[in-house]
Order: C-alpha cells, then sequence, then structure tokens
C-alpha cells in the first residue's frame, strides 16, 4: 500500500516564509511612504493656513487688550528664527512669534505722504505699550507657531546654511488712514523681540527703529518646508507669498518644479 505524506518540506516553509517576509516588507514600506507623505501635505498646508490667518486677523482687527480707546491694532509683526520664546527660555529657532503691532489712533496720523512705513512710524506704531511709570509689555494678542510633524522652516537656497531655521520677519498691517494691507519683508533677520523683553523695565520701543524702507521692503519671500526634520533639499515644499500681497491670495504652494526656490 502506497504511504501518503502530509505536511510541508523544509524548502517549503523557507520559500513561503521568504515570499510572505518580502510582501510584509513591501505593504510596510508603502504604508510608510504614505503615511510621510500624508504628514508632509499636512505640514504644508498647516504652515500655509498659519500664514493666511494673519492675513484675516489683519483684516479683521479685535481690539481686545490694550483697552485705551487711544490705542489701535494696526496688523502683526511675525518673526522667524528668534533666540528666545515669550518667557525669555533659549530656543532653537523653529518657532514663528506672532506680536499685534499697536499705535495712536488719532484722525491725523499717516496724512503726511511718505507710505505705510512712515505712517506707522508717525503713529508710534510699535509690539509693546509703555505706560508712564510702568514697565513695558507686549501689546494686544501674542501668539506662537511650530510646524507639524517635526518639520522645519527654511531659508531658500542650496547651502549649508540653509538647512538651519529661517531668519526673517513679516510686517502685514493696515494703512492707519486707508485701511489698506500691506506686507513687507526682512529678510535674513528676526527682530529680537522675546530678547529684549526679558528686562522690560529698560525697554522704551522695539519695532519703530526698525520701520525704514532699508529694513522693511515689498518683496516676495519663499519659505522652505522641509518634511520631518530631514536634512536634505530635494524634498522640500515652496510656500511663497507675493511681493507687497493685499491679502491671502498672496500666498502660493509652489509645486511647478522649475519654480520651486527650495529644490
Amino acid at each position: 500500500m502506497k504511504k501518503v505524506h502530509n505536511g510541508f518540506t523544509i524548502i517549503e516553509v523557507t520559500l513561503f516564509l521568504a515570499i510572505t517576509g518580502l510582501l510584509f516588507l513591501g505593504v510596510t514600506f508603502g504604508v510608510q511612504s504614505s503615511v510621510f507623505r500624508q504628514r508632509f501635505n499636512d505640514s504644508v498646508q498647516n504652515f500655509s493656513e498659519f500664514l493666511r490667518n494673519i492675513y484675516a486677523e489683519t483684516m479683521n482687527v479685535q481690539n481686545a487688550d490694550s483697552g485705551r480707546s487711544k490705542q489701535a491694532i494696526f496688523g502683526k509683526l511675525v518673526t522667524f528664527g528668534e533666540e528666545y520664546n515669550f518667557t525669555g527660555d533659549k530656543v532653537n529657532g523653529e518657532e514663528a512669534f506672532v506680536y499685534d503691532v499697536v499705535g495712536d489712533a488719532t484722525s491725523d496720523v499717516g496724512g503726511g505722504g511718505g507710505g505705510i512705513l512712515k505712517a506707522l512710524s508717525d503713529a508710534n506704531a510699535d509690539v509693546i505699550i509703555k505706560e508712564e511709570g510702568k514697565v513695558a509689555r507686549l501689546a494686544g494678542i501674542v501668539e506662537s507657531y511650530k510646524p507639524k510633524w517635526s518639520a522645519r522652516i527654511q531659508p531658500a537656497c542650496n547651502a549649508a546654511d540653509c538647512l538651519k531655521p529661517i531668519k526673517a520677519t513679516l510686517l502685514i498691517v493696515r494703512h492707519p488712514r486707508s485701511g489698506t494691507v500691506y506686507t513687507y519683508v526682512m529678510a535674513n533677520s528676526a527682530i529680537p523681540v522675546n530678547a529684549t523683553m526679558k528686562t522690560p523695565a529698560t525697554v522704551n520701543s522695539i519695532l519703530k527703529s526698525y520701520l525704514t524702507e532699508s529694513n522693511f521692503k515689498p518683496d516676495p519671500i519663499d519659505f522652505c518646508v522641509n518634511p520631518m526634520g530631514e536634512v536634505k533639499y530635494d524634498s522640500r515644499a515652496d510656500v511663497r507669498i507675493k511681493g507687497n500681497s493685499r491679502n491671502s491670495s498672496g500666498i502660493e504652494i509652489i509645486n511647478d518644479v522649475g519654480d520651486n526656490k527650495c529644490k
């Protein structure tokens, strides 16, 4: 009588395990790649939304904190790459800080010509309020922002320093008289608001000395969003604010490889 053998040989089991392992690795890699892409897209969209909200808050101002009828909020100052946070602790420069720009709300402010920067200077615009006999304090609403999923915001260039956090300052403000929104950029430098406020009793102003055309320019600026903190260039996304944008429509996510300043 012929004997019937049940089961698998060692070779068959080995082949099965090898094929199963390869399939598992392929599925796992595909899932990880999909998760990575989704997180990266979330980071880019979240950063774009952060910038859009600044325009929305500038155009729909809520004078919530100054408590004085002679004061008005003209817009926002946004710093990238500050060395200190709100509490005076040293940080790595990967946070952005958003400050209200507050100044005099008198009717004659900005009436002598000279553009928005002069109008703000005439209005004694600043990110602090210094009341007589009191130490300076940050005005209005103050916020901080960090990119999602450990992404980093970097400058648009291709050198070793371009993998460091971007240093830049945005001034998004309404004209005191006309209400027109203007966007100004101070490239390669972050106004050290938090470092200055470490000793508020000695602070008289922060912003006013910077309100010149040699500092702030109506230029475009490209922010490179680097996914998951990867230290390489080829995966960075370009989020651009067009020159002298009037509203959030000036924010673009650059998908054209030839126009992407972050590759």
